[in-house]
């Protein structure tokens, strides 16, 4: 059998299955200061910051009220510190889009209560 022209060729189909090229690249290592969590850390760290919310949100409620006067004391009541929920609450009664609202809301649950 002949030699054909793409057995010559470097990187072709019959070259690259022995090249070390062809080998998965390494996984960057993090940048400086990051912190790695897999994603079961995330879900746990994400239920106890509602958990804490929910707790203190009878503390929270005015400032909440402070911050959106036109959110009803009931709505805000009902909305038990829900981000998403007081996201669609601020979205509707300030004519926000969603992304603004949900800026909005991350901000607040930001500062320190």
């Amino acid at each position: 059998m002949s030699p054909t022209p793409q057995d010559d060729v470097p990187g072709s189909a019959s070259t690259a299955s022995h090249s070390a090229s062809s080998a998965p690249a390494p996984a960057a290592a993090p940048a400086a200061g990051h912190v790695v969590r897999t994603r079961k850390q995330i879900q746990t760290a994400e239920a106890n910051d509602r958990a804490q919310v929910l707790a203190h949100w009878k503390q929270v409620t005015p400032k909440a009220q402070a911050k959106w006067p036109k959110l009803d004391p009931v709505e805000l009541a009902q909305a038990r510190g829900n981000r998403h929920r007081l996201a669609g609450l601020v979205q509707m009664r300030y004519q926000l889009s969603r992304e603004q609202a949900d800026q909005q809301v991350a901000e607040f649950f930001a500062v320190p209560a």
